[in-house]
């Protein structure tokens, strides 16, 4: 394999594109950049454009297949680029036809210039990709195209291989008849390439324009109809409806002034629609059942479209002679199922959106006649000039922001920052830039060091904001070419553009790069309240996969947003169909959330997510139709049931009795919304039911709110359905002091409402069976241990998906149905893997999420596009489990927690095991380190009594590696920031606390040995990296001492607890942490532990190791020297306490294994 870099024609700043043949090496031409920039004044004066040329900057091709290849190679670039009409090769000598066979049977010489003693050769596409002979297909072709269609059927667009009914394909000769059927209405066309038959197009201009009236707002392209009949409805619709805004006003005028005035004069646009629609649909009826009077449609469609292989990107050279045939006609369309992969010819059309309530069952791509002519090289992208203004009012008069769009414009004109796309000398296109971007900002919020180059991230001059663009719908699939050509002009490397919650989505966005938000940042850091997405030149060149798969995840859990997260970050695929059930909406806050509302807005959720606010209420697998619970149907090729754990208590109540279900509301409900001071004053009973660790938060939730303390009564059923994380709350409780609120041993007998409705009363009676008390109240909040939903269980159950309570899923997340996939609390791994079963919820949310989006990018999209598409440096392959027979790694830590009243927070973050059975002592062969701190510089006495007093407790298992870590006191950054500690060897820690870190044991396995290994490497590299911390070794020059033998450490009450005199919460404040809670570190970590465990197993002797045992010493010390050295280069910026020299990151120690 090898590849073709191809430049435009620009001097300094450039966007790379690479394409791929067989039998081919590159090498690269370090005079090939400058070469350009002194010939493209030359190439320019010859007349090739720089909108649509660009030069070689380097191709090598084995000498024994030079021509064949170098042409194959030429074609392809060509077919990828569509508006790139020619190639130049600018070299220092003359080409040698002995020498170079390829490039001479390619290129031709288009100048010498004396001034710089260059040679300028070019190749144009026609040259090497002429346009296929289209003709009329005949009867005789019949043999050759039969071979064609069955070798499409079985590819990866059946449905265009696919005969219509009407010339009985299940009988023989349905070809024949297919092609017998022409007439003025209905074309079949082959493509022919030097006599040779390589392609098929059947295309008519008989189709249901009613349908697709109903089904997709048509009004940019006139309904498809001719201009003034258009007009002539759109002008009947705005009349007709300003009647009516006419006669509610009137109406409302008799019920009251103030009423009166509320009411809008003018009709909206959805109004107009509605008074549209039915005359669009009358004038289509005539047009289709024939008469004078008739409108004539402009559109013809594709019903069928097979090339041979190596020829489907040249299906576009159909598209003119179709025209051809059809008088009148502008646009075409191509219609797909869902499941499909879109042919090369999309990449010529635009995805139509459907509306809501649409009965058009797939998908429908659009273009037109004029759009083709990039490849005639029409298109020329140019600075603006004042004239542009008038083209202008053409392209933009339409808008309902035109005003604004044209302000933008004239003031980015003013700083030549206005850029506008011609074609035939139409304006077609417009971009109003800003020059400069706060990167500060955009850093803070966004991790740029994933998605762009490391000398971009920390450049802000190769920035530049894009504030408006604007394309005639013609041409919407050129915008990259238009992006590229800003890019080019304004000596800018990347583009971005800030997306804002409820802001209209341009059709252009899926073109850029959505960045990754960060999870964590400084809480100095700005917020940015938008989603970014960038553009730099290479995406013009390099269109995603369309994935139109109707994908509907059910439910709004921290497993579900963290999938859609990782969906829409793909780098080669566009997901095009996801929809969020979230009853409800998307619940943000709470202390063991990690998708706040900032977060949430940063995904960019609304720009490719439709959120229904509804629940499944049933499943018809059969027919892959969800149905919910207001009683509509949603269809879906793929269903991933990713709910939450719900609260119990309120479908019980509901279902015993209904009159007193409104008192109920769930710890969730009452935590996620917010209490009014009237609502908080109107509140002198509450009730709180269960144990769970959600119920400090409602304390805390009303006690804020002003509903006070002695209103509240908090009951718990049984002390065995308590939280297990309670005692540990108490045990850290009593660390500081802390009086908590605890719970009255009781059970709920009934809830029933008073005689007025206005209360309900609450039978409760003491779990030793005594006498029954009965409780007036306000309101019942159920703070039980949550459960997956019954109702949804029903659901899964009831289409015959084994569910006994949990979806059981393989290590693929597959159910027992193909079409159903299923992660997340409420969801479970068979049995078959291990006993006892695995369930999600003990895991972390994110990575459960971040496992499923990577199966389901498997299931759907190409291996090619599949592969390390995550805008994240982990690709989506390692997130897959390793064989048939193992689970996904799923190795970060789960976090819980709660707000208490009185300001305080208590988190905890552990993996499973952690998570399963919490507490303070340590795991077999581990330690517990407990800290008290303070948020304060000083931590004298007194402070356990001081508000900022917090306590921190570090399990560590027998291993090393951090178990869980648990935190009480103020602030809820520290407790996240704590969180992402979990599942990393101690060694990191190690020696910025000046701590022992235990050697690694002989009877580890090899995955763990070398977890511990590339930990202990990186820490020796964070040792040599750190700013005013020289006092601080690495870890193997450390002495393992006992706990026991160290300043400042002091046995505890239990086993292997001790307690930490320092400070750790103010230690891990300090620089040589900073990395630590940086965004790249988990990402290194993975692609260590990934690079070592894809190693082969070898024996010592093998590797080169001594007697003591060294796990890949040599290997290990440059594996992560370059790892750790690529990091702070890409992420200089954001590491301010790194020294960023690689030259440091030199003296590794080589891990051991005693």
């Amino acid at each position: 394999m090898g590849e073709v870099v191809i430049l435009p024609c620009t001097a300094d700043k450039f966007g790379a594109v690479a394409e791929y043949c067989r039998d081919f090496a590159c090498a690269a031409s370090d005079r090939a950049a400058h070469a350009a920039h002194l010939a493209s004044i030359d190439a320019q004066s010859l007349g090739f454009n720089s909108s649509t040329s660009a030069y070689v900057q380097y191709m090598k091709v084995d000498a024994h297949v030079q021509v064949p290849v170098t042409l194959q190679l030429l074609r392809a670039t060509f077919s990828s680029v569509p508006v790139l009409t020619h190639l130049l090769l600018v070299r220092h000598t003359e080409l040698q036809p002995e020498a170079q066979p390829g490039l001479s049977a390619a290129f031709s010489k288009a100048m010498h210039s004396s001034s710089s003693g260059l040679w300028l050769y070019e190749c144009s596409r026609r040259a090497v990709l002429p346009p296929l002979q289209v003709r009329h297909a005949k009867v005789e072709d019949h043999d050759d195209l039969l071979p064609m269609v069955a070798a499409a059927a079985a590819g990866a667009c059946p449905s265009l291989a696919a005969l219509p009914e009407s010339c009985k394909p299940d009988q023989p000769f349905a070809l024949t008849r297919l092609i017998g059927s022409q007439d003025e209405e209905n074309v079949v066309l082959v493509a022919e390439d030097q006599g040779k038959l390589v392609g098929l197009l059947v295309a008519t201009s008989q189709l249901d324009l009613s349908l697709l009236l109903q089904s997709f707002d048509l009004g940019p392209f006139d309904g498809f109809l001719p201009a003034e009949v258009y007009e002539a409805c759109e002008a009947a619709a705005q009349q007709a409806a300003a009647v009516k805004a006419e006669q509610r006003l009137q109406e409302q005028q008799q019920q009251g002034e103030e009423a009166a005035a509320a009411m809008p004069i003018m009709p909206t646009e959805e109004d107009v629609r509605k008074e549209l629609l039915p005359l669009l649909l009358q004038a289509a009826s005539k047009q289709q059942h024939g008469g004078s009077s008739g409108a004539q449609h402009s559109l013809l469609a594709v019903t069928m479209l097979c090339m041979l292989p190596g020829y489907e990107a040249r299906a576009v050279d159909f598209m003119l002679p179709a025209f051809r045939e059809f008088a009148g006609k502008d646009y075409y369309v191509l219609s797909l199922p869902h499941s499909e992969r879109e042919p090369p010819l999309a990449s010529f059309m635009s995805r139509l959106p459907l509306l809501p309530g649409s009965p058009y069952p797939e998908v429908l791509l659009l273009g037109h006649r004029a759009g083709l002519a990039v490849q005639e090289g029409a298109w020329e992208v140019r600075l603006a000039v004042p004239d542009d203004v008038v083209g202008l009012h053409g392209l933009i008069g339409s808008l309902a922001n035109a005003v604004e769009v044209q302000e933008a414009f004239l003031h980015a004109l003013g700083r030549q920052g206005a850029v506008v796309a011609v074609v035939q000398g139409q304006l077609v296109a417009m971009a109003a830039i800003t020059p400069a971007v706060d990167l500060q900002l955009l850093q803070d919020n966004f991790n740029l060091a994933e998605g762009l180059p490391a000398d971009c991230c920390n450049n802000a001059t190769a920035h530049a904001e894009l504030d408006v663009c604007v394309v005639n719908p013609v041409f919407s699939k050129s915008v990259g070419a238009l992006l590229a050509g800003v890019l080019h002009l304004l000596g800018k490397s990347h583009l971005h553009y800030a997306l804002l919650p409820g802001q209209a989505v341009p059709d252009w966005l899926g073109l850029m790069q959505q960045q990754p938000p960060r999870h964590s940042s400084s809480p100095a850091a700005g917020k940015a309240e938008f989603a970014l997405y960038s553009f730099s030149k290479h995406m013009a060149y390099a269109p995603k996969q369309a994935v139109n798969s109707q994908i509907v995840i059910a439910g709004a859990s921290q497993t579900a947003l963290s999938c859609l997260e990782q969906l829409l970050l793909q780098r080669h695929i566009s997901f095009n169909s996801l929809t969020l059930l979230a009853p409800g909406g998307v619940p943000v806050g709470g202390v063991a959330c990690t998708y706040t509302a900032g977060l949430v807005a940063r995904m960019g959720v609304q720009a490719a997510v439709t959120i229904v606010d509804g629940q499944m209420a049933s499943l018809d697998i059969a027919q892959k139709l969800v149905g919910l619970d207001d009683g509509s149907q949603l269809p879906y090729d793929l269903l991933v049931v990713a709910t939450g754990l719900q609260d119990q208590l309120g479908p019980a109540i509901a279902a015993a009795c209904p009159e007193a279900a409104h008192f109920v509301l769930s710890s969730q409900a009452l935590i996620r919304g917010s209490i009014s001071a009237e609502a908080a004053a109107s509140l002198s009973s509450v009730l709180l039911y269960g144990a769970d660790l959600q119920a400090f938060d409602v304390v805390a939730a009303l006690t804020d709110a002003g509903v006070s303390p002695d209103a509240i009564t908090w009951v718990c059923p049984d002390q065995e359905q308590q939280d297990p994380l309670l005692p540990l709350l108490t045990a850290l409780a009593g660390q500081l002091q802390l009086e908590l609120p605890s719970p009255q041993q009781g059970q709920l007998v009934e809830l029933l409402p008073t005689q007025d409705g206005a209360r309900a009363v609450a039978d409760l009676q003491a779990c030793n069976a005594g006498p029954v008390q009965q409780l007036e109240l306000d309101l019942l909040v159920g703070c039980g241990r949550r459960g997956p939903s019954a109702a949804v269980a029903r659901c899964l159950g009831s289409a015959g998906l084994v569910c006994d309570g949990r979806l059981v899923v393989d290590a693929g997340y597959k159910s027992s149905d193909a079409a159903v996939m299923g992660a997340g609390p409420a969801a479970k791994f068979s049995r078959r893997y291990t006993l006892p079963e695995v369930m999600h919820e003990h895991y972390s949310s994110t990575d459960v999420g971040a496992s499923l989006a990577a199966a389901i990018v498997d299931k759907l999209a190409s291996p090619a596009a599949a592969e390390g598409t995550s805008s994240s440096s982990k690709s989506s392959s390692s997130r897959l489990p390793a064989s048939p027979g193992q689970l996904p790694p799923l190795t970060q830590g789960r976090v819980m927690g709660c707000r208490l009243p009185g300001g305080r927070v208590f988190a905890f973050a552990g993996c499973p095991a952690a998570v399963a059975s919490p507490g303070l002592a340590p795991p077999p062969g581990g330690r517990s380190l407990i800290s008290k701190c303070s948020n304060s510089s000083s931590n004298g006495a007194g402070a356990d009594a001081s508000s900022d007093a917090a306590v921190i407790n570090i399990c560590i298992d027998g291993e090393d590696v951090i178990h869980h870590v648990a935190y009480l006191g103020p602030g809820a950054a520290a407790a996240a920031k704590l969180a992402g500690l979990v599942g990393l060897p101690f060694s990191y820690l190690a020696a910025g606390l000046q701590l022992p870190a235990k050697q690694t044991s002989s009877s580890q396995s090899r995955a763990a040995a070398t977890d511990s290994a590339a930990a202990d490497a990186a820490a020796a590299a964070l040792g040599d990296l750190q700013l005013g911390h020289g006092q601080h070794s690495s870890p193997q020059q450390q002495p393992c001492v006992s706990m026991r033998s160290v300043a400042g450490v002091v046995p505890g009450a239990e086993p292997g607890v001790f307690l930490l005199e320092q400070d750790v919460l103010q230690q891990l404040s300090q620089p040589w942490a900073q990395l630590l809670f940086h965004d790249g570190l988990v990402q290194l970590r993975q692609q260590l532990l990934q690079q070592q465990s894809l190693s082969p197993s070898t024996s010592a002797a093998e590797r080169g190791q001594g007697a003591a045992g060294c796990v890949g010493s040599s290997s290990c010390e440059v594996l992560v020297q370059d790892a750790v050295v690529e990091l702070l280069r890409r992420c200089g910026a954001e590491l301010p306490g790194y020294k960023k020299d690689a030259k440091l990151a030199t003296a590794f120690v080589p891990p051991v294994v005693q």
